[in-house]
């Protein structure tokens, strides 16, 4: 965000919680990118003294450990989590004019997402964060991003909770129902009328939206007896007329950028579908966990070393010997990490 795409960082530094031998503290910053230089936003994220030990349960673990700053869609603001007012809360932060506004207060408001026009945010609130089990939440949440009006719920919590997927358009979101168990009963929610809009019901193998392509990719679980199983495209304008891709159980399909292509993986390997030729073709296994280039014409996969697979030809190169993890895209498409 910034002045220019990119340039500045928001950065939540943190020792200890309660649950640690150190004192916990945690403060707030933002790093200029273009010069190192660091500004201070919030010196402190908790109550001053000892007034952490009077927040709820996992209260200085959300704006220590689970606080991952938001920034709207124009760069221009970004959304945190805070205690320094002596309640956990949703605040955020202006670059213009410094400005910190608090959207919600007294519960632990993890994961704010910003919809595409920068009006609402859409936040889980977390009774306890837990461990392996998971967290016990109170729902999803919406508020407008200017504060103008409280915060409403959209859905339900407890265990299984109600997960964010993804901001569809400017007023709908998609949610999962997600446990220990697995996933099950993916459906799109009206962010102003709280309408539920089901898209796939029952245990899920794997989906995933595309924003750019506008689908859904959905495969129900081998013990959903509800649907046939298979791969489907499901758009969330027409939910009532899938279309199914494959009669396989699907696991892990991915989306490429611009929405062309879906790579999946089945019990015969990976596949991968092109949806502007209409053709389904099976590539090497290693390509379902690839990283796709912005331009999409390029697939970065790793098996014994690094390597770079033109995706319309299947062609590869090596471009590090080195087994090869977390590989990401610059941008520009230039450079891999």
């Amino acid at each position: 965000g910034g002045e220019r795409p990119g340039q500045w960082l928001a950065l939540v530094q943190s020792v200890g919680v309660r649950r640690s031998d150190a004192v916990p503290a945690g403060m707030l910053s933002l790093i200029d990118l273009a010069t190192g230089k660091q500004e201070i936003v919030l010196r402190s994220l908790l109550p001053s003294d000892d007034g952490w030990q009077a927040l709820p349960p996992d209260g200085d673990r959300a704006v220590l450990w689970e606080n991952e700053p938001a920034w709207s869609p124009d760069g221009a603001r970004f959304a945190f989590l805070s205690a320094h007012e002596g309640q956990v809360g949703l605040y955020t932060h202006t670059l213009a004019d410094g400005d910190v506004r608090r959207l919600a207060s007294g519960v632990n408001a993890a994961w704010p997402h910003w919809s595409p026009d920068g009006r609402q945010i859409v936040y889980t609130t977390v009774d306890v964060f837990g461990t392996g089990a998971g967290p016990t939440t109170r729902g999803l949440w919406v508020v407008p991003a200017d504060g103008s009006a409280a915060p409403r719920q959209l859905t339900s919590g407890g265990k299984p909770e109600q997960r964010l997927v993804a901001w569809v358009d400017a007023a709908r979101i998609l949610v999962v129902s997600s446990s220990l168990m697995g996933e099950r009963d993916l459906a799109l929610i009206d962010v102003h009328s709280g309408a539920r809009t089901p898209m796939l019901e029952g245990e899920l193998a794997g989906y995933a939206w595309s924003l750019a392509a506008g689908l859904i990719a959905a495969s129900p679980g081998d013990e959903n007896a509800g649907v046939l199983p298979g791969l489907y495209l499901v758009d969330p304008d027409d939910p009532a007329s899938p279309v199914r891709l494959s009669d396989q159980t699907v696991r892990w399909p991915r989306w490429s950028p611009r929405g062309r292509y879906l790579a999946y993986a089945t019990d015969d390997g990976c596949a991968l579908y092109d949806q502007e030729q209409g053709s389904t073709r099976t590539v090497r296994a290693e390509w379902c966990a690839g990283a796709w280039s912005p331009d999409e014409h390029e697939l970065a996969y790793a098996d014994t070393s690094l390597k770079l697979a033109r995706v319309e030809t299947g062609e590869s190169r090596e471009v590090a010997a080195q087994l090869a993890r977390h590989v990401r895209w610059s941008p520009d498409g230039a450079r891999l990490t």
